[in-house]
C-alpha cells in the first residue's frame, strides 16, 4: 500500500455534495470542490468527480453496522475535508458540514449546467431560502410544527358520568437560542433535546403527527395517530397516583383468560346508554350490605324458571306487600317466586291480585292450553318473525356472509355486509325484527340548530322506505321517492343517488346482480339538495371524513343536517344525516341504508335510528360549532 501520510502539508478542502447515492452503501458522497474542480458540467460532469469517504466520529465503531450510519448530507450541503492521497487530490474524506444562509439571489442567477449546487434544485428548500440554515425550532423563529401541534389539538373530551371535560395541553415549547438540540430528518421526523432555563423538554416528532413531549414540570403528552399495538411478554405494573380518565369513541373489547379482581374502595356506579347482556356459565352471587333496589319503566321477563328463595318480605308491585311467604310457588309473568315455608292465608289474595294484574298464572290454576300454570308467558321482544320472514332473513344472512368473505370487494363493503349479517343473525336467534318505534323529536338544544342543516333533513325524510341493500327483491334497483319498490331494472332514486356520485348503478347491477353500497351517495344527494359543497372524488365515507378535515368542517359537536361518521371499529365506515339534537345531547340520524350494525332499525332504506357511539360529524360548512 502507497504511503499517503508524508506529505510536507495537509491538502485541506470546502466542496458541494452533488450526489449521494453511494452503490457501496458507505456513505460516500460526490463532491465538487473549490478550487480543483470546474463549475461547469459539461466539462466535468457529477457522475465524474471522485467518492469523499465519511470521516466518522470515534463514538461511531464504523465496522459491522456497530455505531452511527454515516448518513447525513443531502445534495447541495456544503462539506469541509481533505486528500488522503496528498497532491493527487483523487481520494477525498469529509471531515463535516458547514451551514450557511442561502441567498435567494444567487441561486436565481445559477444555470442548469452549473455545479456547487444541488442537481435536482431540491435543496436548499425554497420556504428557508435567506435565513440561516440552522433549525428553526433551535432559533425560534418562523412557523414550525408547533403552530401545527397546537391547532390540531383534542380539546372537550368528555369524562365519564361527569359534566366536565378535559383537553390535550398546548406544547410547552420556549426555546432559546443556543439551548435546543434539534436533529430533523429530509421527511420531516424531529428529535429535541431543549435545555432552555425553565423550559427543558424532550420531544420526539414523527412526520405524520404522531409525538411524545416531556414538558418542564416533568409531565408527559403523547399523541399517535395511527394504530397502537403494545405487547407485554411478562408482567404487567400500572400504578395511577391521582385520577384516571379514559375516553373511548369506538368500541373496547376486554378479554380475560384467567381470573379478573375489580376491588373498588369507594362507589361503583355504571351507566349504560344502550343494552346490558349478562351472561355467567355459573353461579351469580350478589351480597348487599343494605338495600337492593330495581327499576324498570318495562316489565321483568324470564326465558327460563327464575326461582327466588325468600326469608323475609316480598314486595310484587307498588303498594301490594307479601308479609310473610310460607310455602307455594308464585308465577308472575313468568317470575317464580320460591319461600321456604307455607303461604299465609292473609296473603294470598294480595298474591293472586298482583299476579292477576302481572298476567302471570296463580300456582293452584289448572294447565292452560295443555301447558303447566308454572311455564313462564312471555312478550315477544320487537315483532316476531312471520315464517316468510324467517326465510327472507335466513336468505339475507347468507348473502351478507358471502360478500362479507368477497375479496374482490372493497375493506369497506365487506366490512358493512359483516355487520349486515350479524345483525340478520341477532334477528333470527331472538326470532324478531330488532326494532324500535319512532319517537317524537326531543325539545331541540338551540345551540345545534342550524337552518341549512333544516333543508338537508327535509330532504333526507323524502327518501324515508326506499329500498335497502340485499332486501328481499331489492338487490339496490332504487326505490320511489318518498317510498315503494320498484321493479327490477327500473331506474330510481338509490340509481339517482350514486349518479351524483359519478357511479353508474344499473351497470353494477347488470355485472354482479346487485347494486353498490349508497350511504354516502344519499348523503352526497341531501347536502346537494341543500345547495351546499360536498367532497370530490369517491362517494366514500373515508373521503367524507378526509375532506371534513381539510376543509374545517370536522367536529364533535353535532348539528342539524350534519353528517355523522361512524362505525363498530373505530373507523368511518358508515354515515347517515343528523336530524334532531335533544337537549341532553342524543341524537337522532336519518340513514342512507340499514347496513349500520349495532344500532336500532325500523324498516328498510332510509331510517331513524339512534346512534351508540359514532366518530364525528361533517357540519354544513354555514353551521359553526358552538
Amino acid at each position: 500500500m502507497p504511503n499517503y501520510f508524508n506529505n510536507t502539508s495537509f491538502h485541506w478542502w470546502v466542496g458541494v455534495v452533488e450526489d449521494r447515492m453511494d452503490p457501496l452503501y458507505l456513505g460516500r458522497c460526490r463532491v465538487r470542490v473549490v478550487g480543483y474542480h470546474t463549475i461547469d458540467k459539461t466539462k466535468l460532469p457529477t457522475a465524474d468527480l471522485p467518492w469523499a469517504y465519511p470521516l466518522q466520529p470515534i463514538t461511531s465503531a464504523a465496522m459491522s453496522g456497530i455505531g452511527e450510519t454515516p448518513l447525513g448530507p443531502v445534495e447541495g450541503t456544503w462539506v469541509m475535508g481533505f486528500f488522503r492521497d496528498g497532491t493527487d487530490a483523487q481520494e477525498p474524506v469529509m471531515m463535516g458540514t458547514l451551514g450557511g444562509i442561502p441567498q435567494s439571489a444567487f441561486h436565481h442567477t445559477l444555470k442548469s449546467s452549473d455545479g456547487f449546487v444541488d442537481p435536482t434544485r431540491q435543496y436548499p428548500l425554497v420556504m428557508l431560502m435567506d435565513e440561516a440554515d440552522t433549525n428553526r425550532l433551535a432559533r425560534h423563529q418562523g412557523a414550525t410544527i408547533v403552530d401545527v401541534k397546537n391547532a390540531t389539538r383534542h380539546t372537550g373530551i368528555p369524562i365519564a358520568l361527569d359534566s366536565s371535560t378535559w383537553s390535550e395541553p398546548k406544547s410547552a415549547y420556549n426555546a432559546k437560542y443556543p439551548f435546543n438540540h434539534v436533529k430533523q430528518t429530509e421527511s420531516g421526523h424531529i428529535i429535541e433535546l431543549d435545555d432552555t432555563a425553565d423550559n427543558e423538554r424532550i420531544h420526539v416528532y414523527h412526520k405524520r403527527g404522531t409525538f411524545t413531549e416531556v414538558d418542564p414540570s416533568g409531565s408527559q403528552i403523547t399523541r399517535i395517530v395511527g394504530d397502537t399495538y403494545e405487547i407485554w411478554e411478562r408482567n404487567g405494573f400500572l400504578y395511577v397516583k391521582g385520577k384516571a380518565n379514559i375516553t373511548v369513541e369506538g368500541s373496547v373489547n376486554i378479554l380475560v383468560k384467567n381470573d379478573c379482581n375489580l376491588q373498588v374502595d369507594g362507589d361503583l356506579r355504571t351507566e349504560v346508554h344502550g343494552d346490558y347482556d349478562l351472561n355467567v356459565a355459573g353461579e351469580i352471587k350478589v351480597t348487599a350490605g343494605n338495600d337492593i333496589s330495581l327499576k324498570t319503566p318495562q316489565t321483568i321477563r324470564a326465558e327460563g324458571e327464575m326461582a327466588m328463595k325468600l326469608k323475609s318480605a316480598v314486595f310484587l308491585a307498588q303498594g301490594t306487600s307479601m308479609a310473610a311467604i310460607k310455602g307455594s310457588v308464585v308465577a308472575v309473568d313468568g317470575l317464580f317466586l320460591q319461600p321456604n315455608l307455607a303461604i299465609s292465608p292473609g296473603a294470598t289474595s294480595a298474591i293472586a291480585t298482583a299476579a292477576s294484574a302481572a298476567g302471570g298464572v296463580f300456582p293452584n290454576s289448572p294447565p292452560v292450553d295443555g301447558k303447566s300454570p308454572l311455564e313462564p308467558v312471555l312478550s315477544p321482544l320487537g315483532f316476531t318473525l312471520s315464517a316468510e320472514q324467517r326465510v327472507a332473513f335466513e336468505v339475507e344472512k347468507i348473502h351478507a356472509y358471502a360478500k362479507a368473505n368477497d375479496t374482490n370487494l372493497s375493506d369497506e363493503a365487506r366490512l358493512t355486509a359483516r355487520e349486515y349479517g350479524k345483525l340478520k343473525t341477532e334477528e333470527l336467534d331472538s326470532n324478531a325484527v330488532i326494532s324500535l318505534p319512532v319517537v317524537e323529536e326531543p325539545a331541540l338544544a338551540s345551540q345545534y340548530d342550524c337552518p341549512v342543516g333544516r333543508m338537508v333533513v327535509a330532504a333526507a325524510r323524502l327518501d324515508l322506505g326506499i329500498i335497502e341493500t340485499g332486501a328481499p327483491n331489492g338487490l339496490n334497483y332504487g326505490g320511489k321517492l318518498g317510498g315503494g319498490m320498484l321493479s327490477p331494472g327500473v331506474f330510481g332514486r338509490i340509481d339517482a343517488m350514486l349518479k351524483l356520485c359519478g357511479l353508474d348503478n344499473q351497470a353494477e347491477v347488470r355485472r354482479k346482480g346487485e347494486g353498490l353500497f349508497w350511504c354516502a351517495a344519499a348523503v352526497t344527494a341531501w347536502w346537494k339538495s341543500a345547495g351546499l359543497k360536498v367532497p370530490s372524488g369517491s362517494a366514500s365515507c373515508r373521503r367524507w371524513e378526509e375532506w371534513a378535515h381539510e376543509h374545517g368542517y370536522f367536529s364533535l359537536t353535532p348539528k342539524i343536517g350534519a353528517a355523522i361518521l361512524y362505525g363498530t371499529s373505530g373507523a368511518a365506515h358508515h354515515i347517515g344525516i343528523v336530524s334532531s339534537v335533544g337537549a341532553d345531547g342524543s341524537i337522532t340520524t336519518i340513514e342512507g341504508n340499514t347496513t349500520g350494525g349495532d344500532f336500532n332499525r325500523n324498516g328498510c332504506g332510509c331510517y331513524i335510528k339512534t346512534p351508540r357511539s359514532y366518530i364525528g360529524f361533517v357540519l354544513p360548512p354555514s353551521c359553526s360549532t358552538t
